[in-house]
Formats: structure tokens, sequence, C-alpha cells
């Protein structure tokens, strides 16, 4: 009914009577759960996820029951979520390029020779640091790769030397 607003494709399209998840549902005897945009009379436009489920009873199909949610605000928050996760990581970078900097300049013998015990724990935090650094950019990457700005290029790993890295981080 145009006078309560109109259902949308995902890009955007009116959906055709033939294609509504109810019809669908009603003619497949399938359940069908799919993202739809709605527009209302005033021109909101809300992001509605719909489960269409026949009610089959003998075998007859009686009805098609619909549950919609309205996920508008999922997108806002998810998006939120991505800006906060790259402005954290962003902001974690910093500091923690700086710690590891200090820790390549204590083990190079800049600042000073140190002992057995001073080299082992400055190797340390070396070492951790330049995994926090690795996690933050994980955790960034992670953040792009949801919100579709980042293409993901698989690189071959040597299994040996990741597990040899994961056993060093907890022998820590």
């Amino acid at each position: 009914n145009e006078s309560l607003g109109e259902l949308l494709d995902i890009h955007d399209k009116p959906v055709p009577f033939d294609k509504l998840p109810e019809t669908i549902a009603g003619l497949t005897g399938k359940q069908l759960n799919e993202t739809y945009h709605y527009r209302k009379t005033d021109g909101t436009r809300l992001t509605l996820n719909i489960h269409a489920a026949p009610v089959m009873i003998d075998g007859e199909l009686k009805g098609v029951v619909l549950i919609t949610r309205d996920i508008s605000k999922d997108d806002e928050l998810d998006r939120m979520k991505n800006n906060f996760i790259s402005l954290a990581s962003n902001n974690l970078r910093s500091p923690l390029s700086a710690i590891k900097w200090f820790g390549e300049m204590l083990l190079s013998g800049k600042a000073g020779v140190l002992t057995s015990q001073q080299r082992d724990i400055a190797v340390s935090v070396y070492d951790s640091t330049a995994h926090m650094i690795q996690l933050v950019n994980s955790l960034l990457s992670m953040s792009q790769i949801e919100s579709g700005s980042i293409t993901l290029n698989p690189q071959p790993t040597k299994l040996g030397d990741l597990i040899n890295g994961i056993t060093q981080d907890l022998r820590i």
C-alpha cells in the first residue's frame, strides 16, 4: 500500500509483489530472512531485517508470519564502533612505536651497556611492544575489512614461525 510507504531492495529499487518476503514464503513454503530498506511516506528511511515463515497445517499453507526488526540503528552503531576502533588504534600506535624505538635503542647499546638480566628484560619489552603493535594493526585491519574500506591480500605464512612467535609470547 503506497500510503504506508514502500519496501525497497538493497539496491533501493521497489520490491515487486512477487518478490515480497511474504509472497516468496507463501509460494515456496520456505522461510526467508533478508535485509530490506523501507521508505516512509514522509521520506524517512529505515533498514529492516524481515523474517518470513510459512504457517503450514497438515501440509497446507494457512498463512505467513512476518517478523520485522528495525536495524537502522545497528548500522549507525556499527559505524560508530568502527570509527572508535580506528581512532583508538591510531592513537595507540604512536606511543607503542615510541616504546619499541626506545627498546631498539637499549638493545643496540646506544643508551649504555646492559647487564644480561637488563638485556633479557629489554628484549621482552621490545618483543611485547612489537606484538602489541601487530595486535593494534590487526584490530585496525579488521575494522577496515568490516567497513569494506580494505581488500584482503593474503600472504603465505610459515606455520613454524607463527607457532614459535606465539609460544615465545606465552612463555613471557
